[in-house]
């Protein structure tokens, strides 16, 4: 009798394209001693592996990124609610993606408000350097 449907044997997780398993690895006890076979790692790379990506400020629910050595024009990246946009620094105008309307005006002013700031930041980023924080418009006198 099966305790909370689980198998009597162990299945393998997954099945590399080498077809090879990682269940042979139990089967020689004298293997787990030593180092995994690259062979049987998986060969997509995840989440963790992603390049990090600085956020540098964030409001009303819009979080903007800017990337290390990235390239020109010198731009930042703008998510919201699932909505992704690449926006030029020069005049806040979306280059590529697309953000909801309201969003879209509120990072364009924000972008010209902070245009002094975006641009030390992209500097920093070209040589590596740590980026700064900006204050959100949230944080913004009016």
């Amino acid at each position: 009798m099966r305790r909370s449907g689980r198998p009597n044997k162990i299945a393998p997780v997954f099945v590399p394209a080498n077809g090879r398993t990682q269940s042979a690895l139990l089967a020689d006890p004298e293997r787990l001693r030593s180092k995994p076979d690259p062979s049987l790692l998986d060969p997509e790379p995840d989440a963790r592996h992603a390049p990090v990506v600085p956020v540098i400020s964030t409001f009303f629910g819009i979080v903007i990124r800017m990337y290390h050595a990235d390239h020109p024009p010198p731009h930042f990246h703008a998510s919201y609610q699932g909505f992704t946009a690449f926006v030029r620094i020069a005049d806040g105008e979306i280059v590529q993606g697309a953000l909801p309307k309201n969003a879209a005006k509120i990072v364009r002013r924000w972008a010209l408000d902070h245009h002094d700031a975006l641009m030390a930041n992209w500097t920093r980023g070209e040589a590596l350097e740590p980026m700064e924080l900006i204050p959100g418009a949230d944080q913004d006198d009016d």
